[in-house]
């Protein structure tokens, strides 16, 4: 490999690193948004850790709920949490609109992107932070 490809390399590298983050509480605060065949949906978390969700389903039952949350470590690294919210409006296909006692949910920061709350484990169903 030539010296300047390295170089080129090298600064790709530093430029993804520095894409992520270790995420705190100030970093995921904030007002979120959720699309999808399901409906529409959003969540806003608050810095003394409640927070305000909203569903919107396609059959057009609304609902709403309000509650705490906290984040807790999953990776030691950091970029990758968990977010507890009890209660919360679930959006899996089984349980859509259904109000559950508590949710369990992954957050990430996703470099440029932002953060994202990971709500049907992997399937899709992302809150994205506006």
């Amino acid at each position: 490999m030539t010296r300047t490809a390295t170089v080129i390399l090298g600064l790709l590298l530093c430029l993804c690193v520095g894409c992520t983050r270790h995420l705190t509480n100030d970093h995921v605060v904030g007002r979120y948004y959720a699309s999808g065949e399901w409906g529409k949906s959003t969540l806003v978390l608050n810095p003394d850790g409640t927070f305000v969700q909203n569903v919107f389903p396609a059959n057009g039952n609304e609902k709403s709920t309000n509650g705490k949350w906290r984040m807790r470590d999953d990776d030691t690294r950091g970029y990758t949490k968990t977010i507890d919210f009890e209660p919360f409006i679930s959006l899996l296909a089984q349980q859509l609109g259904e109000s559950v006692p508590y949710a369990g949910c992954t957050v990430e920061s996703v470099g440029f992107r932002g953060v994202w709350i990971d709500v049907d484990l992997g399937r899709g169903t992302m809150y994205k932070k506006q």
